[in-house]
């Protein structure tokens, strides 16, 4: 297992990120290339993506590509609710007369930013039609309130 240099172990949580997308990715690949070609097909036609190619490499990549552009409305978006979240998040800490050590808050940060991660690889790899702006508003709140809950519960040094 690897530990960071304060010694809180980080494995279990890339663990979990890691099998979360493993499993993603394997039940792309049992769909058959019929049912991947039906899920894309269905997918192109719902968000206006060119045609759908037949190597499954190929489709990965088509699939990816197509959703970064997506993205790209989407990262000063992601940024302004990371930086809205930091800026808060100290702040709240700041105005707590007795604020030290908040585990609570940052326990919670961590784990919404592991979902944050997972999601947006969600969004990349998984073969459905998803609507762009439910997609940007679930990952501009999770980032948000990630940020926000990291920042509170950071050590203060004086």
């Amino acid at each position: 297992m690897e530990k960071r240099k304060d010694g809180e172990d980080v494995g279990p949580a890339l663990g979990a990120l890691a099998i979360f997308l493993g499993l993603t990715a394997y039940g792309w690949w049992q769909l058959g290339e019929a049912g991947r070609l039906a899920w894309l097909a269905a997918v192109g036609h719902a968000e206006g993506y060119g045609p759908v190619p037949s190597d499954i490499l190929a489709q990965l990549e088509w699939l990816a590509v197509n959703r970064l552009r997506g993205m790209e409305g989407m990262a000063v978006l992601l940024m302004l609710a990371a930086l809205a979240g930091v800026i808060e998040g100290n702040a709240r800490r700041e105005a707590e007369v007795l604020s030290g050590f908040g585990l609570r808050p940052l326990m919670t940060g961590r784990v919404l930013a592991l979902v944050w991660t997972g999601c947006l690889g969600l969004y990349f790899i998984a073969p459905l039609p998803l609507p762009y702006v439910g997609v940007s508003v679930l990952l501009t709140v999770l980032l948000g309130v990630a940020a926000y809950k990291l920042a509170r519960g950071l050590r203060r040094v004086h």
